[in-house]
């Protein structure tokens, strides 16, 4: 028999369970990490069609109609975290009963909110059209409102380049189209979807989405393509019409899978969960702050902006997209140590200053290495995908000549209203083709990192609710001085550079308020969080965050500028080769820095990585197997652990297990012992150096 259905046959069920469990977890997770990439995949083609298809104006009233609509799930939000975080427990349990008493409530409540978000997204998707269209006028005290958006010019079948327009009424429909995919997704199916999640099926929960996604998505690709008989795009609102149809396909497929493998849940009307309301309404209240601060960017910027705000805020939502999914790439190595945490917080009360302080030179790290891939990338990713089409739409409406002056100050075509080219092509110019505003964008993405951080060790120690107050007193502060000193330049709009001085003005008032509320939360777990605190390794971990910070600013000023300028990269190729080029750079100077800095810590974070962590520990099992065959002995008689060990010398299984060979064992693993003699002299040093888990195996 082979050693591995040897070891198969001898798995004790405790053992079997947990490698179930790990491949499970295995299988979500790579489930998920696929999900993930085929979500910003399918992100940057639908930025990239609608584009194409319509311009960059419509664009980014796209972008601000899908995070506005947002709005309206924000209470879903926290219930369906709530409903989870409660859930986990019964079932596993097969508590059956408190379990169908949270799906009832949970179900109830999403039901009450969806009257409340409608009203919102009702609002919602008149106000902002009608800001649309009615803030240029103001601004520029013209006679007439225009009552639509430009799309972008065509050449029709005759060859004259023609312009079109959306409707007010389009634009209200539209984004009625994306309130209602939210709204029906949570508010119809989000019971069934949390019962899902809290059985630890994730898996199958991603597929279904995954299967929506393509089927919703593609179908909304195929409809971006079609032309009308004179070669312009269709309407506008037929191809976002097939998202009223994403909530009811995710939503049935998944009542139907929950169905079939829970069909002992049911709905009860009278049954009631106090626990799950009191605890949704406090984690509602405790996200606002970290909402407003980590995702209004577009927003803001769309309202004190005005009427430059779509195509300003189109061209901010691809360095979103970016930043977007590599915050949530690079959050899962931050609070993946969450439940370490927790039940290191269970058992001692607190984390000790020391383990604190290796997190925090781990946490510095990530920050680092994610500041240096988004500042020197984010501009070339962005210029590659989408500046053809972005200056394209800019030249059809404002030309340049050869020094890149507007021809003429403004264009009044069909659905325009007057604005200054100049200042459009320029903040084009700093968004795509300079490094400033990237290293500004990358410092707001690295300061959320960091929060995210310490409100892992927050969260541990379930002060949530504590910090909240002080976090939503700062993100109000944050609203107020970044709408404040943002108009100061945008009102005005003098010169042909106020777009740009807002947006300097916007994100430094931003990374400003992120550092104070990192500092204030820093304190918190400095105070509340740890044992015997001090500042030893401050100053040390935190260059760990600034060196590769610094060499990253100046790296790619000195450097990066002048081997492959922003406007030379126009090709997927070199995008590709600069991407890899970039990231084993970024990941060598991260390591270097950190092994400087503290290199018994670094090297032990190294050793934790999971998939460093996965190599040492099939190494260690495939050296044990080979010294014990070497000493003939049957690696299966052999226990791993001392529930194995007791199991093996119970009256039942002392025939199957022979004691005696515990000595050899013993032998085999005896620590190496080295004596060392120094040049000088005969005295004689012994160095033990153990292996520890084979050293617990023969304790066991």
């Amino acid at each position: 028999m082979s050693n591995s259905s040897q070891a198969q046959h001898s798995e004790t069920p405790e053992v079997k369970q947990t490698k179930k469990a790990n491949r499970q977890n295995f299988t979500g997770t790579l489930i998920g990490v696929s999900i993930s990439l085929i979500n910003a995949i399918i992100q940057f083609m639908m930025i990239y069609w609608v584009l194409n298809a319509y311009g960059t104006e419509f664009n980014g009233f796209i972008r601000v109609s899908a995070a506005l609509s947002t709005l309206g799930g924000s209470t879903e939000g926290a219930l369906g975290v709530s409903t989870v975080v409660l859930m986990i427990k019964p079932l596993q349990n097969n508590d059956f009963i408190t379990t169908n008493e949270i799906f009832s409530t949970a179900k109830k409540r999403y039901r009450a909110g969806m009257i409340s978000n409608t009203i919102v997204i009702a609002l919602l998707a008149v106000l902002y059209p009608l800001e649309i269209v009615v803030s240029p006028t103001l601004l520029k005290n013209a006679e007439s409102i225009q009552w639509d958006v430009a799309l972008k010019p065509f050449t029709d079948s005759n060859n004259v380049q023609t312009t079109s327009v959306a409707p007010f009424y389009q634009l209200v429909l539209i984004f009625l189209c994306f309130g209602i995919k939210n709204i029906i997704t949570a508010g119809c199916f989000g019971a069934y979807e949390n019962v899902i999640q809290a059985d630890q099926q994730n898996g199958s929960r991603r597929l279904i989405i995954l299967f929506t996604d393509l089927v919703i998505y593609g179908t909304l690709f195929y409809l971006l393509n079609l032309t009308k008989a004179n070669g312009g795009p269709i309407d506008p609102l037929y191809p976002f019409l097939i998202l009223i149809a994403y909530g009811p396909l995710r939503g049935l497929l998944i009542m139907i899978y929950v169905k079939r493998n829970y069909d002992w849940l049911k709905f009860y009307p009278d049954f009631d969960s106090f626990q799950l309301k009191r605890t949704s309404a406090k984690m509602l209240s405790t996200t606002i702050g970290r909402t407003i601060l980590f995702n209004t960017d577009i927003v803001l910027v769309m309202l004190v902006l005005g009427g430059y705000g779509l195509r300003t805020s189109s061209m901010l939502s691809l360095y979103l997209i970016i930043g977007v999914n590599t915050r949530q790439i690079m959050a899962n190595f931050i609070t993946s140590f969450r439940e370490y945490f927790v039940s290191i917080v269970a058992k001692e009360g607190r984390l000790y200053w020391e383990s604190y302080s290796k997190y925090e030179l781990y946490m510095y790290s990530v920050a680092g290495f994610t500041f240096i891939l988004m500042s020197i990338l984010s501009p070339y990713i962005v210029n590659a995908l989408y500046g053809s089409a972005v200056s394209g739409d800019l030249m059809a409406l404002y030309p340049v000549d050869g020094n890149g002056n507007v021809i003429m100050a403004t264009n009044q075509g069909a659905g325009t209203t007057a604005l200054n080219g100049q200042a459009l092509w320029n903040v084009y110019d700093f968004m795509f083709k300079k490094p400033l505003f990237s290293i500004l964008y990358a410092g707001s993405t690295s300061f959320i990192l960091l929060i995210q951080g310490q409100y892992t060790l927050v969260e541990a120690k379930e002060r949530v609710d504590q910090v909240a107050k002080m976090t939503d007193i700062i993100a109000g502060l944050y609203l107020a001085f970044a709408i404040g000193l943002s108009l100061i330049f945008s009102i005005p709009q003098k010169g042909d550079n106020f777009i740009i001085n807002t947006l300097i003005a916007f994100y430094s008032t931003k990374l400003s308020f992120m550092a104070i509320c990192y500092g204030y939360l820093w304190a918190q777990n400095w105070n509340r969080g740890t044992y015997n605190s001090d500042f030893s390794h401050v100053l040390v971990n935190l260059l760990a965050l600034v060196i590769p910070v610094a060499i990253g600013i100046l790296g790619n000023y000195f450097a990066v500028q002048k081997i492959y300028p922003i406007d030379k990269m126009e090709k997927i190729g070199p995008l590709f080769a600069m991407i890899l080029i970039i990231f084993a750079i970024d990941l060598g100077l991260v390591i270097v820095t950190s092994l400087s800095l503290r290199p018994k810590v670094a090297v032990s974070l190294i050793l934790m990585l999971p998939i460093v962590k996965q190599i040492v520990a099939k190494s260690k099992s495939d050296s044990r197997y080979k010294r014990l065959r070497d000493a003939n002995i049957n690696p299966d008689d052999v226990p791993k652990t001392e529930v194995e060990f007791n199991n093996a010398i119970s009256p039942s299984q002392q025939q199957e297990f022979n004691v005696s060979q515990v000595e050899s064992v013993s032998e085999v693993f005896k620590p190496k012992v080295y004596k060392l003699k120094r040049e000088q002299g005969s005295s004689v040093t012994e160095v033990d150096y153990p292996d520890e888990e084979l050293n617990d195996e023969i304790e066991a």
